[in-house]
């Protein structure tokens, strides 16, 4: 190695040090004067928690690109707020403006660099001092709403994870794409198109109207535990599997038009069954 190599690494090599210690001994003064300097908190059970306020930006849209997350929507919160769980705030991009929220689970080197306050961007060499940076647990995303939120729009992917929406009676359109994981809608009354890509995994309804659903499944059960099946419309397909409707075998495609249809059904399978129940 080159003299002039060596002394650019050593300089580095101090500047880092230097740089730590200062970001040691900001924390220490900081914490004995009760003064926060991370943005995330933690829980009791030591989840990182950063709260994005819903309301504060006026956010009607929510786009989230997840590598290995779960993500669960709240209806009937008193206020609308956004919680990202355990991600190390260095490692993962957003943006909260114009109305939209957007997350990205990894961090590019344009990203990297920006360091515009709210938003993506390298956050500083205090969260390598923070333990709780580096947790394992598992990470989450939960969404609470209020009634009278302006969201209109969910489009999720997610490579590895679960989506879960309990309670919810807002008019949303969604798209979810989830390569890995199960679908979940439990106690959920809207009017509104969703649209869902599973890859692998299974799509559930648990007492639900959700108005207008169209769903592609490669490999997994389409479940629909219904609270008046007379409320529904099917259109269903299964290529590899059967469709049962209250235990009884339908065989590979069920149609039905309901009065009512306070939620239209259409979909299709690869590999797997439809079975529909009612309370």
């Amino acid at each position: 190695m080159k003299p002039t190599s060596i002394i650019f690494l050593v300089l580095s090599v101090i500047l880092i040090l230097t740089g730590l210690i200062t970001c040691g001994i900001a924390s220490g003064m900081a914490k004995s004067q009760d003064i926060e300097i991370y943005e995330q908190s933690t829980d009791d059970n030591g989840n990182t928690i950063k709260q994005i306020d819903i309301e504060k930006y006026n956010i009607k849209s929510i786009s989230l690109n997840l590598k290995n997350a779960d993500i669960t929507i709240y209806g009937n919160s008193n206020k609308s707020y956004i919680e990202i769980v355990n991600f190390n705030i260095n490692s993962y991009t957003y943006s909260s403006s114009g109305g939209s929220f957007s997350f990205n689970d990894g961090m590019d080197i344009v990203s990297f660099f920006n360091f515009n306050g709210e938003g993506g961007g390298f956050k500083g060499l205090r969260y390598f001092l923070n333990k709780s940076s580096f947790s394992s647990k598992p990470h989450k995303i939960n969404i609470f709403l209020s009634n009278d939120c302006q969201v209109s729009s969910i489009y999720l992917s997610i490579k590895e994870g679960n989506y879960r929406e309990e309670n919810v009676n807002l008019s949303i359109a969604h798209e979810v794409n989830v390569e890995t994981g199960s679908v979940i809608f439990k106690n959920c009354d809207f009017d509104s198109k969703t649209k869902i890509n599973c890859v692998s995994g299974d799509l559930t309804l648990d007492k639900s109207y959700v108005g207008e659903i169209k769903a592609s499944i490669s490999n997994g059960n389409f479940k629909n535990n219904a609270i008046n099946n007379d409320m529904y419309s099917y259109s269903i397909k299964v290529s590899s599997g059967s469709v049962y409707v209250d235990g009884e075998n339908r065989g590979k495609a069920y149609s039905v038009i309901s009065a009512s249809q306070l939620t239209l059904a259409d979909i299709e399978i690869e590999n797997g069954d439809a079975i529909i129940s009612a309370d």
